[in-house]
């Protein structure tokens, strides 16, 4: 290529070669861009996908695979945080449920008590109104 240049600086082949070769680098880049959010997707690493995704796109803002790539991360990443917020909410559920179980539980321990101290309040009322035998 360089010894084109040198005999014919102004080559509409040597323009299409400078062409052919920055797109075939470029689609070796994203290549490596996107085999390597692979495994680090594979190794249930959503944010150093979704950092390698943009590493790429600051590179090759127009790029169609990794514009698809940063759109799949977007879409997983909110199905994530509602799942998360699913489970917060389940949780809080499960939290006010138990409350309100142990609650309920305490009430009725508590109700258990005074009827026993009930009886043994009548029992020793009885005993006083009888008087000594």
């Amino acid at each position: 290529m360089d010894l084109i240049a040198e005999v014919e600086p102004s080559s509409p082949e040597l323009e299409n070669i400078r062409v052919d070769i920055a797109a075939r680098q470029r689609k070796a880049a994203v290549a490596e861009i996107l085999a390597s959010s692979q495994k680090l997707e594979s190794a249930g690493d959503p944010a150093g996908v979704l950092s390698k995704v943009e590493i790429g796109l600051r590179a090759y803002p127009d790029d169609p695979d990794l514009l698809h790539q940063r759109q799949k991360l977007g879409v997983q990443i909110r199905a994530a945080e509602a799942a998360v917020q699913k489970e917060r909410r389940i949780t809080e559920h499960e939290q006010s449920s138990r409350r309100l179980t142990e609650a309920g539980d305490l009430r009725a321990a508590l109700a258990r008590r005074e009827s026993r101290a009930l009886r043994v309040f009548r029992r020793s009322s009885l005993a006083e109104n009888k008087g000594p035998a």
